[in-house]
């Protein structure tokens, strides 16, 4: 791992590598979730981590059945319960550099990198403001621009330990339904709806209920106090992280997803 080759390293300002630091400080996770990272090592700007080989327990491509999904919101519940380590313990990723890192602007150091999801992401968005309504619009393009209002509507939430990128091939159960995560790389302290937000923007298409369904059963694991508040931002979040991809989807004769958000969006944004 290195910032001259990770475009998202460089995105998120990740100049010691966070992955490997996070490997090395043995952190403290819940007894539900477990991480693969055994060690690391540098030479200059260059990382290794050493890994644990999880292959076994890695989710199979395609769509997961409802148990496993299940099993993967009771474990995030849990992660995101754990005590908060120290705000200055770790390099943390960024709230803002998280939220972010898939807007227009981004895509250009993805560009730059020679990533092939750059031209996906301007694409997307260029896609975005023809089948999303003008609200939508509007909204997104004035976070992508300056995500304050959302980073000051956050604030109003307590904050826990993220992940920061629960896509389902980052995710392993094995036979004790413990939680398996590779790629730390965006880990933060944040509030959950950034993560849930993500989880449901990035993992749609691979889970077997809907996701109105799946913000109910996190926020009643999760015990969540302000769910009116704590819905509304992750449906923020997920828009600006993933909208692109929902009108991509859109413009291949695939528009319902794109306006569920769009739709939900319209009602949260009054939390901003």
């Amino acid at each position: 791992m290195s910032i001259g080759r990770d475009w998202i390293m460089r995105a998120t300002e990740d100049a010691s590598c966070r992955e490997a630091a996070l490997a090395a400080a043995s952190l403290a996770l819940p007894d539900g979730v477990r991480t693969p990272a055994l060690g690391t090592a540098s030479d200059g700007e260059g990382h290794a981590l050493l890994m644990r080989d999880i292959t076994e327990h890695l989710l199979p491509q395609g769509a997961i059945d409802a148990s496993t999904l299940d099993a993967i919101i009771a474990r995030m519940a849990e992660l995101h319960a754990t005590p908060l380590p120290p705000p200055d313990a770790l390099p943390w990723c960024g709230l803002r550099q998280r939220l972010t890192l898939l807007t227009p602007g981004t895509a250009r150091i993805a560009e730059a990198y020679g990533a092939p999801v750059a031209r996906d992401i301007i694409d997307g968005w260029a896609l975005f403001e023809r089948h999303a309504p003008p609200d939508a619009v509007a909204l997104i393009r004035a976070l992508s621009d300056d995500p304050s209002p959302l980073l000051r509507a956050l604030d109003a939430l307590p904050a826990a330990l993220l992940h920061g990128d629960l896509k389902l091939d980052n995710i392993g159960l094995d036979g004790a339904g413990r939680l398996w995560l590779i790629d730390w790389a965006m880990t933060l302290l944040a509030p959950p709806a950034v993560e849930v937000g993500w989880f449901l923007a990035i993992n749609s298409r691979r889970i077997p209920r809907s996701l109105d369904d799946v913000m109910s059963r996190y926020a009643t694991e999760a015990r969540i106090v302000d769910r009116e508040r704590h819905d509304a931002l992750t449906v923020l979040c997920g828009l600006l992280l993933r909208g692109w991809r929902k009108a991509l989807d859109a413009e291949e004769g695939e528009p319902d997803e794109l306006r569920w958000w769009c739709d939900r969006a319209h009602e949260a944004a009054r939390f901003l």
